[in-house]
C-alpha cells in the first residue's frame, strides 16, 4: 500500500478492484486488518495518507519507548551487579 499510494497508481494505473484483489489472494492471514468506506479514489489516498503517517507515528512512539526501557534494564543490571558484588542496597 505504501509503493501504492507513494506513487501515486491509486485510481490511476491500477484499478481498485485489482488493487483489492492483490491484497486479498496469496497472502496468509493477517494479524489486523484495515478497512474503509471512500467515495472515490482522491479520498482514498488521502485517508490511505492518513493511515500511513499514524503508524509511522506510532513507530517512533514505539522505538522511544523500547529506547527507555532497554536504559532501565542497563540500570537494574548495574544494580544487580553492584549487589552481587556486595555493595550496600540502595533505599
Amino acid at each position: 500500500l505504501q509503493a501504492v499510494a507513494a506513487e501515486g497508481h491509486v485510481g490511476n494505473e491500477v484499478e481498485l478492484a485489482d488493487l483489492a484483489y492483490t491484497l486479498q489472494v496469496g497472502r496468509g492471514e493477517m494479524a489486523a486488518r484495515l478497512a474503509m468506506v471512500v467515495s472515490g479514489t482522491e479520498e482514498l489516498k488521502q485517508k490511505l495518507g492518513e493511515v500511513l503517517q499514524a503508524s509511522e507515528k506510532l513507530n517512533e512512539i514505539a522505538a522511544e519507548i523500547v529506547e527507555s526501557l532497554e536504559a532501565a534494564l542497563e540500570r537494574f543490571r548495574k544494580v544487580a551487579a553492584s549487589l552481587q558484588n556486595g555493595a550496600p542496597r540502595p533505599k
